[in-house]
């Protein structure tokens, strides 16, 4: 009767080691599952190569498994999606951004269109009824502006001058 224990226990013991064996061959799979591995099932039939193979290839399992995770990629670095993703998202703020400054110049476009048009009209009918005022006005304005171009240009000329003689 003692014997048929003991080879229970035995049994036993055999039995709860080889499960463990398979279980913990099984500690990578189950890793690499949980972090949306894309070599899942790599890993699985590697653990069962491990475990045939006297547990050599096992840690190298643990670490091929450990390696990824799905939002840092490989070894820690961000992955080219979220990276992707991110700038995306950033072109997408920039293009509402400039959507709403585009807007924005619109309007005050619009505003300042009301305002000159106004400001024309205003002028227009203080001016219309002299006619000649305005001819004269014009006339003096055309003079001004031929006076402030001349003395542009010879401005010009002196400062081209002055470089070829520093030059020289």
């Amino acid at each position: 009767m003692l014997e048929n224990i003991a080879l229970g226990i035995l049994i036993f013991i055999f039995v709860t080691l080889f499960y463990g064996m398979v279980a913990i061959h099984d500690i990578p799979y189950k890793i690499a599952k949980k972090r949306n591995h894309p070599q899942q099932d790599a890993l699985q039939v590697a653990g069962w190569i491990s475990l045939l193979t006297l547990h050599i290839l096992w840690p190298f399992l643990w670490i091929w498994a450990t390696s990824y995770r799905q939002n840092r990629s490989w070894g820690g670095a961000e992955n080219a999606e979220s990276v992707t993703s991110k700038e995306t998202n950033l072109q997408l703020i920039n293009l509402q951004n400039l959507i709403n400054l585009q807007h924005r110049v619109e309007t005050i476009e619009t505003v300042l269109s009301i305002k000159s048009s106004e400001k024309v009209k205003a002028v227009a009918e203080t001016n219309i009824a002299s006619e000649d005022n305005i001819n004269f006005k014009v006339d003096q304005d055309v003079e001004d502006f031929d006076k402030q171009t001349s003395q542009l240009f010879e401005e010009i000329d002196k400062l081209n001058l002055e470089q070829q003689q520093g030059d020289k």
